[in-house]
């Protein structure tokens, strides 16, 4: 990336703004006023000219763009997380949910490019191929607080969505969205997010006979604390987003319980992270309250069993204990 993305913004003016982007709200969060508010506004004025000619550019999508288009689709999650980290960015830990959710969007937007492609893109010069071995990293391997953390989360997730649909009627949209109100302040990465993968405002209320909802995400938040510890591959936890899928970002937006708490697991990661990556700096931390907050938003229409059970507690009482975080698990 620090050879192939700078040759490439040569070309396409929409990747070499957002390099600039980038670059100017890294500079925003090390310099003082007024230098730091120029910054933070040159980087708005070229993120909405890099959206502009992005949105043209991928209309016309061609095998000589799609990795380009695929790099720049990407960037746009972290640069839309890195205006969150400005100190001219007003808002609350429940406006970083939000913001979070967006770059959700916006990864599973670049997952969407990959796919009318995938072949041409592991053939390109993005080095997608070292993800594919996310596998390799055994979750033996985990700490035994850690592995039991992620078993009791699945086994919340499996007891969850069994109480809430066997013999129990999906909660209807009007229901959703009384808890979404929290989401309604959104970035100026949405335009993008819509341009690149539409999604519902409902999580999916398919079967659970075929498989659990969000046991995937479970098994891709396992690799990813496993491939943290292995260490080869740096941040891998950002692969979570994209590999999650859509129906799990719904469910976010929505402010159902149990992918908030799957989400508050990865908030873990996300933290460690952002000690090494300045974009990311006391993310997780702020991203774990927001989504309490969220859940106390959402429990006047949470009825399921599960959320009063010991276990319940336990999960989000290990969570706070990995960020450093009061207990607010159990008040």
């Amino acid at each position: 990336m620090q050879f192939v993305m700078p040759q490439e913004a040569l070309r396409y003016d929409f990747l070499l703004n957002g390099i600039f982007v980038a670059a100017a709200l890294h500079r925003s969060t090390i310099v003082s006023e007024p230098e730091a508010r120029g910054y933070f506004n040159i980087a708005m004025e070229l993120y909405d000219r890099a959206s502009r000619s992005f949105r043209i550019h991928l209309g016309r999508m061609d095998p000589t763009t799609h990795h380009v288009l695929y790099i720049y689709s990407s960037m746009t999650a972290f640069i839309n997380i890195a205006f969150s980290q400005c100190n001219f960015s007003e808002g609350n830990e429940l406006n970083t949910l939000s913001t979070v959710a967006v770059a959700f969007d916006l990864l599973n937007g670049s997952v969407n490019i990959a796919k009318t492609d995938f072949q041409g893109l592991l053939d390109s010069p993005v080095p997608i191929r070292a993800y594919l071995n996310y596998g390799l990293a055994s979750p033996f391997a985990l700490q035994p607080d850690t592995r039991t953390a992620l078993s009791r989360l699945h086994d919340l997730n499996e007891l969850y969505h069994s109480s809430r649909y066997q013999g129990t009627a999906p909660a209807s949209s009007d229901e959703l969205g009384v808890a979404t109100t929290w989401f309604d302040d959104t970035s100026s990465a949405t335009s993008m997010a819509s341009a690149t993968t539409p999604l519902s405002d409902t999580p999916s209320t398919s079967s659970i006979t075929a498989t659990t909802p969000w046991k995937v995400a479970v098994g891709l938040l396992q690799h990813c604390f496993a491939e943290e510890q292995r260490a080869i591959l740096r941040a891998f936890c950002f692969v979570f987003p994209g590999g999650a899928g859509p129906d799990f970002v719904a469910a976010v937006k929505a402010s159902d319980p149990m992918a908030l708490l799957i989400l508050m697991h990865w908030t873990v990661l996300v933290e460690r992270a952002g000690n090494e990556f300045w974009w990311a700096k006391d993310l997780g931390t702020r991203l774990a309250i927001g989504i309490w907050k969220a859940m106390q938003l959402s429990r006047p229409r949470s009825c399921s069993p599960v959320l009063l059970t010991p276990e319940w507690g336990e999960s989000i009482a290990w969570v706070c204990g990995q960020l450093r975080l009061p207990e607010f698990g159990r008040a």
